[in-house]
This record gives C-alpha cells, structure tokens and sequence, in this order.
C-alpha cells in the first residue's frame, strides 16, 4: 500500500512497501535429435559424446526463485509559491536462487523415463540497493511555466541463466543506472497550445544485454556490459491551431534525438562467420556462425536506439447528431537502429502512416472506431535475432485494419 498525506499545507509525502514472491524460468525446453548431418553432431558434443537415440530428446530444466522486499517513499515540498522540492528512494532486498538448474535425456517426453546428463549446484545470491531521487522545481514567469531538474538512480534486479545443456548457471549481475533530467513545461496562445521538452542523460552500469546460441551449450543468455551511455532530447506539443475558425481540430507532434553508446563492453559476446574449413570449438558446424566471447563492442551504439523518432498527427473532431465523430491521421518516422550490441543487424529507417474515424454515442458513452495501421504496408521488422544458423527476423505488422466497440459506464 501507498497512502498520500499533505502535511501543513506545503508537504506531500507518500509511504509504501511492495513484496513479491515467483518462481519462473524453463520448467521443460526440449531440444530434440535430428539426423547426423543436423543439429545431432553439436549435440553430441555437447553432452560429452553420450550416445543419443534419433528419437530422443534432450530435456532442459531451469528455474529461479525469487523473493524481494522493498519500501519506499517521496516527499514533496513546496518551499514557496514559485519553487518546490521533492526527495524520494526506494531501498530493495532481494534474494535469488536456482530452483532447478540440469538437462535430461527423454524418450517420448516421459518424465519418468529420464535420464539426467548434466546437473547442476543450485546456487543463491542476496543484494540490497538504495535508489534516491531529488527534484528542484520552479515557476519563475507564471503558473504556466515549469522548469524541472531531476537526479536519480534506478535499479534491475540480477537473475541467473539457467538454461544450459552442459554449462553451470551464470549470475547476472544487477543493472544499476544513474538518470540527469532537465525540462520545461508550459501552455502558450491564450491556453490553445502545451508543450514538453526535456533533456536526459541516462549512465547505466552492467547494462544486461541478450545473446543467443544453440551450439554454445544453451539457447540464451543475459551478459552484463561494462557501462553504457545513452542521452538525448525529446519534446511533444498538442495545438488546438484554430480554435474560432476550426473549432475541434488538433495538431500534435512528439520526437527524440537519442544518442546511445557502450562506454565499455569488453568481453562481449559475438558471432564469427566461419570459413568452410573451420572448426569452432566444441558443438559447432562447418560454415555456421560461431558464438564467441572475446569481442570487445566499447564505442558501438547501444540496442534499439534510434538517432531520430517521431509522431505527427492532426485530427478533426464534429458535432453530429448523437455525439461527435473524430477523424485522424498520424505519422511516424524512425531513423533505424541495430537490434545486437555486436551492430550487425539493423533495422532501416521507416514511416507508418495509420488513420482512424471514431463515432461516440454519448448518451451511453458507447465508441465505435474504424482504424487502419500501416496503411503503406511498410515492410519492417520488430526483432531481429542472430544465431548459429543464422539470422531470425520477425516482421511487424502489414496493412492492417479494425474495428473497436468500446462503452464506458459507471461515474
């Protein structure tokens, strides 16, 4: 619970204490046995030579408990009419465990019929963290104007990767970032225009990031970069442009310049394109790629950062018998970004062009709305992931189109 107080009519505080309680991971990841020229040769040495039946399977088990507590709180106070304080933190404890952490040869996935391969010591971590806040405000032209300076820390718990054909679990260490956020927000044009700017710099330490191999005895795991660095500016502003002449029309338009760098990534891991003559360690194929972990991806730019993103939209909204109908149509523009810290997949720059046309029945707020998604049908993908056979990549949605009913009741 989180209860709120004002305290002399100049302080706002709130407490609160969160607990949970989970156990998750891969109960059953079955990787199964293919003919000698598949996926059989890698398997085989993955499991030290054992002898695998071609119908059989190989039966992976990995999970983690966790239990965390934490409590919390923030205090606002407004220290004049034109500036305020808030100060805030969150302290965490956490434990974490291996609950079952091993791999086991299946016939016909029959649990009784297993035969265990490699099992693995559970192992535990306990940590505990401290995330602070401190945020200065103030109004100094009107009460429409408000500049803002924000400090704070963050936190992302640490885990284990626990799914691994011959490997013991790898423990990830905690995430820890440090944010710096300046902005302004106000209204302008007699109230017919609000706008959002900030600037950010976001310095993040033991950033985990994702890898992915079946030939390196597992099918993913989490690696911790070194530091990283990720700063930009974003804004957005909603206009009612001309509120006499056109009443009911909206102009809104959002966008970030992002900027997104590993300060240091030693040890990354990465693939190696293998020549067909070449032999890549225990479990790998001639002519795949091969999943290292020598890179060294300092200076590369971080995941799923784009240099520019951006929305326009207008809408139009009318007075008609019932209720009101609104028409609208938006765009968005991305510049690209790499989906692998290694920089080797790469999602282009894009435009999606969507539109919509909501009727609202308001004598029982009743909302029907046609909409159309990517009306240019715009090929592009939503992940990207490299492996040892090569590149999986996921498209996003085409063209799509839809309808909603929705009803709000109650007061």
């Amino acid at each position: 619970s989180s209860p709120s107080f004002t305290f002399a009519n100049s302080v706002n505080w709130t407490l609160g204490y969160y607990y949970f309680d989970s156990i998750g991971g891969y109960r059953n990841v079955y990787f199964g046995v293919l003919e000698p020229d598949g996926v059989q040769i890698p398997l085989l040495d993955l499991i030290a030579g054992r002898e695998v039946p071609l119908n059989g399977e190989v039966n992976e088990k990995g999970t983690v408990d966790t239990k965390s507590h934490a409590v919390y709180g923030q205090a606002t106070w407004a220290i004049t009419d034109w500036f305020g304080v808030t100060l805030g933190g969150r302290y965490q404890r956490e434990e974490r465990g291996t609950v079952t952490a091993g791999s086991y040869l299946a016939l016909a996935r029959n649990p009784q019929g297993e035969v265990p391969l490699f099992i693995h010591p559970l192992e535990s971590r306990e940590t505990s963290n401290f995330s602070p806040k401190l945020t200065l405000d103030f109004r100094p032209f009107a009460d429409d104007t408000l500049l803002y300076a924000t400090w704070q820390k963050g936190f992302k718990s640490g885990t284990f990767n626990v799914v691994s054909l011959n490997n013991p679990p790898a423990y990830v260490k905690p995430e820890e970032v440090t944010s710096i956020e300046a902005g302004i927000k106000g209204v302008l044009l007699d109230n017919t225009l609000v706008y959002n700017a900030a600037v950010f710099r976001n310095n993040i330490k033991d950033l985990q990031t994702l890898a992915i191999s079946l030939t390196s005895g597992g099918t993913s795991q989490l690696l911790n970069a070194g530091e990283a660095t990720i700063q930009g500016v974003d804004f957005d502003v909603t206009w009612q442009a001309f509120p006499d002449a056109l009443p009911g029309f909206v102009f809104t338009a959002s966008g970030a310049y992002l900027d997104g760098e590993y300060d240091s990534f030693p040890d990354g891991a990465g693939f190696l394109q293998q020549l067909p003559q070449t032999y890549c360690g225990p479990g790998a194929l001639l002519g795949v790629a091969c999943l290292a972990g020598d890179f060294d991806f300092t200076g590369n730019t971080t995941v799923r950062t784009p240099e520019f993103s951006g929305t326009i939209g207008i809408s139009q909204t009318f007075e008609v018998p019932g209720g009101t109908l609104e028409l609208g149509v938006n765009a968005t523009h991305n510049s690209g970004y790499f989906f692998d810290s290694q920089n080797t997949t790469e999602q282009p720059e894009y435009t999606l062009l969507n539109g919509r046309v909501s009727y609202l029945y308001e004598r029982h707020n009743i909302r029907i709305s046609l909409f159309g998604e990517n009306l240019t049908d715009e090929l592009y993908y939503s992940d990207k992931l490299i492996v040892d056979f090569g590149t999986n990549a996921y498209l996003a949605p085409p063209r799509t189109y839809g309808l909603t009913l929705a009803w709000s009741y109650g007061s």
